[in-house]
């Protein structure tokens, strides 16, 4: 029994402390927020990375945030939460062909700055519309099933005009939902069905859509064709006008969501976009800063746009 015991004292006695520390540990700066045209709060917002630089986890505070226009205007913007620093532009609106440039200074005397970027004009949309799509998907159990989907697309109208159009697509979704009439038992009169609007997130294919060139048949848009479509589905189509700056962010953002294999969050994303240091340029810095035109579309589908016979029931029989 002892000389057991002394063997494993000695096994124990080998062990050595392993550092499990690694360098990507290290926390990274984040700067992102936009201004877009018209009049509304504008958003920038300073953090530090969580470990594998994954999203915005610990605000910057105190910092001094502001842009500066083409007419040399500062603008700077408020500390509203704890990280969020934000601008009310009411009493000076952002039009077309403005150009601004973000400034940031934090409380250790880092100072960081974008390039300057310009309000574009928008590209209109000429249409939109969408299409029932059939895939095969692999279900919990290993089996191939056949998942139907519902699939929305835009054409857009591109200039004729040597300057580059650049674009970016985000797409939600809300349906309508109204409430059976029941009899209230109290009183034995039946109750006036209200009407809810369902917010069902956003409905991307891909979690960054881009402009590729095509002015057709652009998708931007997926939901699983199912119960809610048996009244009404409103999609709100928000689309981006930028810079080549802030294209190339959003291409190297879609490009690491593939390989990663997750899904969007709010950006930023571990990606490195236009803010640089002044005094060390080479310190790595995420997210991005750009000017925007946003364009929103209301697309509606109703269950009178698809066959009755299509639309899955709520509840399926049980035999």
């Amino acid at each position: 029994m002892l000389s057991c015991l002394v063997f494993c004292l000695s096994l124990t006695a080998c062990i050595e402390a392993v550092d499990l520390t690694l360098d990507y540990y290290e926390e990274e700066l984040v700067i992102y927020g936009s201004v877009s045209k018209g009049v509304g709060e504008q958003v920038v917002r300073v953090g530090m990375t969580r470990p594998f630089r994954s999203v915005v986890d610990k605000p910057e505070i105190g910092a001094n945030v502001y842009i500066i226009d083409q007419l040399g205007e500062q603008y700077t913007f408020q500390e509203t939460e704890e990280g969020t620093y934000t601008w009310d532009n009411t009493d000076r609106q952002v039009e077309v062909g403005d150009s601004f440039t973000l400034f940031v200074e934090l409380r250790d005397g880092r100072r960081f700055q974008s390039t300057n970027e310009l309000v574009p004009k928008n590209v209109p949309v000429k249409d939109v519309y969408f299409e029932l799509t059939d895939e095969e998907v692999v279900n919990e159990i290993g089996n191939p099933v056949i998942d139907r989907f519902i699939d929305i697309f835009v054409d857009i109208d591109v200039p004729d005009t040597d300057a580059p159009v650049f674009l970016r697509w985000e797409t939600e979704n809300i349906y309508l939902f109204i409430e059976a009439a029941i009899t209230d038992t109290r009183c034995g009169l039946p109750n006036i069905p209200r009407t809810c609007f369902v917010y069902d997130g956003f409905t991307q294919p891909r979690e960054v859509v881009t402009f590729d060139g095509s002015d057709k048949g652009i998708w931007i848009g997926r939901k699983p064709f199912d119960s809610t479509f048996n009244q009404r589905n409103i999609f709100s189509i928000y689309q981006h006008s930028f810079s080549g700056t802030s294209h190339q962010y959003w291409r190297d953002v879609a490009v690491v969501q593939e390989q990663s294999g997750r899904a969007f969050d709010t950006p930023p994303a571990p990606v490195r976009g236009n803010m640089v240091n002044v005094d060390d340029p080479g310190e790595i810095v995420l997210g991005h800063f750009e000017a925007v035109n946003v364009d929103t579309i209301r697309y509606d589908i109703w269950r009178q746009d698809l066959a009755p016979a299509q639309v899955p029931p709520y509840c399926f029989p049980r035999w």
